[in-house]
Parts: structure tokens; sequence; C-alpha cells
């Protein structure tokens, strides 16, 4: 019981923010208090020395965690909130929780606040108007975009496919937030297998893919430290997970904690994450993407893939803009089928009209709006055969 009110309270004061000040004051009071007891002159200047380091440390680190606590207390609406819990995956690293309501909420661009339920049932974010009874299956991949974050559980992409196909399919929407291209192929490997029937010639699968995912698939996300790992040797291997997946409850403690320290994200995280992916980075995703495409055919499972084909998403992502045609090159050369965002929404009108086609202005994650529009887009595209 102690342990457990113990680990919560750590596990509080980690997502404040507010763990490491405190442990830095106290060790610097610690400092003071032997200090004061010692009694030579030269060990007192030493220890003098130290406890002004970790004062500028535990000021350092403290203002940020304070700074955002005070300005949290302002009058101000909220941009987007949304709390999944997250739970280990020895494949996928992480995955969503066995079954749940969460609370997602954010402000649109009139500022008013819309809260919405996300439900999640057998580790999949729930489509409501999926047909349980249905033999044609909807098998839809991605990140956030596609798992549908911040909006309500009938909002999402695969919500409204559905709803143009007349309810026809049965929906397993694998999205979750923070998925790359790996976790995709992953889930063909490990999962679906398990959730369709190969007798069946009406399966469709579609993933929706930003180029940032290339960067996942890479292991440049901080988040996905045990996501899948696959390196191109003459064809694409599975090589375990990024980090050793079975690490001890304490050393994921003490990354935890370092990962709230400021010092520790500028000096190791970010050269180490925050890195655009290279021409190899591309030709390992567009491989992941195709042997998805091969694996999913081999179940009589149509696939398509929507590019996020806008030029600010590559130019953040990509070392080399232009290795986004490599891997549309390699993508055809696979036959696998591209739908080029672009080509739904062009680039102008969606920066005319971010105000229907996001959340909110500091959030771009797409709106309910944009969802229905690509699906009414897509339907033309990958309805499902009449009867």
């Amino acid at each position: 019981m102690v342990l457990t009110e113990m680990k919560d309270l750590i596990l509080t004061l980690l997502r404040n923010g507010v763990l490491i000040p405190l442990m830095l004051a106290g060790f610097v009071s610690l400092l003071i208090i032997i200090t004061i007891k010692i009694k030579s002159s030269n060990v007192k200047v030493f220890l003098v020395s130290i406890i002004a380091i970790f004062i500028a440390l535990f000021l350092y680190e403290g203002y940020f965690p304070v700074a955002s606590l005070i300005h949290s207390n302002k009058e101000m609406i909220p941009s987007t909130f949304s709390k999944i819990d997250n739970e280990n995956h020895p494949i996928l690293g992480y995955s969503p929780p066995l079954q749940g309501e969460y609370l997602q909420r954010y402000t649109n661009w009139k500022n008013e606040i819309t809260e919405n339920m996300c439900t999640i049932k057998n580790h999949l974010r729930t489509t409501p108007n999926s047909n349980l009874r249905s033999q044609k299956n909807l098998l839809v991949f991605g990140c956030s975009f596609m798992f549908g974050f911040g909006i309500d559980d009938n909002s999402t992409l695969p919500f409204f496919i559905n709803q143009q196909s007349q309810n026809a399919f049965k929906v397993f929407n694998h999205g979750m937030i923070g998925y790359g291209t790996h976790q995709m192929l992953a889930q063909i490997e490990h999962l679906v297998p398990k959730e369709i029937s190969v007798l069946n010639t009406d399966n469709l699968a579609l993933y929706w893919f930003l180029p940032d995912h290339i960067r996942r698939a890479a292991g440049y996300s901080s988040w996905d430290r045990y996501g899948p790992r696959y390196e191109i040797n003459n064809s694409l291997e599975y090589k375990g997970s990024f980090t050793k997946f079975k690490e001890s409850k304490l050393r994921r403690l003490t990354q935890m904690v370092l990962d709230q320290s400021k010092i520790y994200r500028n000096l190791y995280l970010k050269p180490k994450f925050n890195r655009k992916a290279t021409t190899y980075d591309v030709q390992r995703a567009s491989a992941i993407i195709a042997k998805s495409n091969q694996l999913l055919n081999d179940l009589n499972t149509q696939f398509y893939v929507l590019v996020w084909d806008y030029p600010f998403e590559v130019n953040l992502a990509l070392q080399n803009p232009d290795d986004l045609n490599l891997f549309l090159s390699e993508l055809k050369d696979a036959q696998v089928n591209i739908i080029l965002f672009s080509d739904i929404l062009p680039y102008e009108e969606y920066e005319k009209n971010k105000h229907l086609y996001t959340l909110n202005e500091q959030d771009s994650h797409p709106s309910p709006y944009l969802n229905e529009l690509v699906a009414k887009y897509l339907a033309k595209i990958i309805n499902p055969q009449e009867e």
C-alpha cells in the first residue's frame, strides 16, 4: 500500500516536472547542514562551492516547471488535451490499454472548448459504426492522425470511411499516438492475421503516412525507445527493439527521472533524437511499406497508402526533401497503391483555410471536418464492391 502510494507520488511529480528540482533542493539542504557542522575551513570552502553549483542547477531546472505552473494559473483556454494510458508491448514498444474511456479536449478556432470521449477496447480505438457482423474488414494504420487525437470516436477518419460505405465494414483502428511505419509492419506481422479471414476478398487496409514516420522508424523518437527495429541487409530484417525491452524497473524509473531534466534533454536527447531522416532511412521506410503491402496482399487485403505530402512536413522530417520522390518511386515499383493528400486538398487551400481543417491554431491534428472530407474522396477509390 505504502509502496503504491509512493510510486503514484513519484509519477505525479514526474508528470509535473518538479521531481528533479525537489531532489536538487533536498541535496542542497543536506550539503548546507553538513557544511554548518564541518569545522575545517578548507572543507567548508569546498562545500560552499559545491552548494553554489547545485543551487545554479536547481534554479535552471526549477524555473521551467514553476513558470509553467504560474502560466497555467492564468485565465487561458488549453489548446488540446488527451490523456491516453499506454501499456508496454513486447513487440510494438507500447500500445493503447486493453480497454477504457478517456477524456479528450480541444479548443477550436473560436476559443470554444470541445470535450470528447475516446473509447479503447481490445487495445484498439473503438469505431462506433463498425459492423461486427460483417465479413468485410477495414484495417487502418498510422499515428495520432488516424487514431483521432483530440476528437470523438465518431469523428475519426475510419468512422467516416465506414459511414461513406454504408457501415459495410468491421473496422480495426490500429492507429496510435506517436506510431510510425515500423509499428504498422509489426502489427501486420503479429496481430492482423488473427483478426481477419483470408477467405474474404473484400478486406481493405489504409495507412495514413506522415514523413515524420520515416524518422520514427529509424528510432529518432524519444517516446518510442522500445519500438520494433527494422534494418535493410540485402532484404528487410527485424532486429528486435531500438532498446533492450526487458530492462529492470529501476532502469526504467531512472530513465523517466532523467527525461524530466532539462540539462539531460538538451545535452543528450536533442542531439540523439532531433535528427532528420537520411536517404537510408527513407529507403528503410519504403521497404517496410512494401513488405506490409506484400503481407496484406497475401491475406487478400487491398492496401492503400495516404501520403501527407505537404512541403512543411517534408522539410521538417527529411535531410533532403527530394528524397520524398525517391520514397514515392520505390513504393510505385513495389506496386503499392498511393493516394497523395495534395490531390485531395491542395496545399494552398489547406493553408488558406486551416480553421476548417485543423483543431486550432496551435494544433494541426485533423479536424472532424477534414476527416469527413478525406473519407468522401477515399470512398470513390476504395468503396466496397456492390453485392
